[in-house]
């Protein structure tokens, strides 16, 4: 179940909801005028990138009609430096974080990254791990880590993810064992960046299930543009293939409240031994 705020002002200040998400609760915000802010500036982005004539971010879901697979790429290696790197981004999302009610010193996060899963994007062997389900614990993110999803335009059910809440609480069979944050990212930035290198996916070593998950409850969820969706990193999850001849975009980050990390807060750790740690990484706001 998906609780939905109305009103999300002061929401990250009060204790009670925070540790509501490390118990597993999912929370949706509406759409604010920062937020909206910030997806009409990644939309304008990525309009400018593809450089499309009679483009608009209406008609963008159908970019796999227009572009190949190599342009395609190309061009989203552009959009996911420039997000990474240019400090407007990294200060709207500053400005978004500050109008849910956090406080400069109070959290740490990762800088913008952009998600785009094309129309069979699936097929493509380069791209396997993006279809894993998986927690985002098993990447060296800490059992607190929140993780804050942002559509940058309508989604239907079937355009976004699935989250499994029975194995919250129960370990999953995985090799999470095999990753490693500090030799992952060996002292350079793409592949902070994420997929800067087009044979990445084949190449890299992620982690993954490693036996067959009865999944039990399905949370499946729509989302409109600009709206928040808030959840425990600790929450197995899989994005859906895309199979409808759309594509979808969105982006997202990962939050920790630096006192409930100190004190040792967050979800249940059931199965999660990766090493390293992302958070040398996070942007303090």
């Amino acid at each position: 179940m998906i609780n939905t705020i109305v009103t999300p002002y002061a929401f990250a200040n009060n204790i009670r909801w925070r540790h509501s998400i490390y118990q597993g609760e999912i929370y949706k915000l509406p759409a604010s005028q920062v937020s909206t802010e910030l997806v009409n500036a990644i939309q304008q982005l990525l309009l400018k990138t593809f450089a499309i004539n009679e483009l608009n971010f209406n008609n963008l879901v159908n970019i796999h009609n227009v572009l190949s697979e190599a342009d395609f790429f190309a061009a989203m290696k552009l959009i996911r430096r420039e997000l990474f790197e240019q400090p407007k981004y990294t200060e709207l999302l500053s400005k978004y974080l500050l109008n849910l009610g956090f406080k400069q010193g109070e959290v740490a996060f990762e800088p913008l990254r952009l998600r785009a899963i094309r129309h069979n994007g699936h097929l493509t062997e380069r791209a396997k791990a993006v279809y894993y389900a998986h927690r985002d614990t098993w990447y060296g993110h800490a059992q607190s880590v929140i993780v804050g999803w942002i559509p940058l335009h309508n989604q239907a059910i079937h355009q976004t993810f699935e989250i499994y809440p029975d194995w919250f609480n129960r370990p999953v069979s995985n090799n999470s064992e095999v990753f490693d944050y500090n030799q992952w990212r060996s002292g350079n930035n793409d592949k902070i960046i994420g997929w800067q290198k087009k044979d990445t996916g084949l190449t890299a070593v992620y982690p993954e299930t490693t036996a067959e998950v009865p999944l039990g409850r399905r949370i499946k969820f729509s989302c409109t543009q600009a709206e928040t969706l808030l959840f425990s990193g600790a929450h197995y999850h899989q994005t859906l293939k895309q199979t409808r001849n759309l594509s979808r975009f969105s982006v997202d980050y990962r939050l920790i409240h630096l006192a409930d990390e100190q004190q040792q807060l967050g979800a249940p750790n059931v199965d999660n031994r990766s090493r390293g740690s992302a958070l040398q990484d996070y942007i303090r706001l």
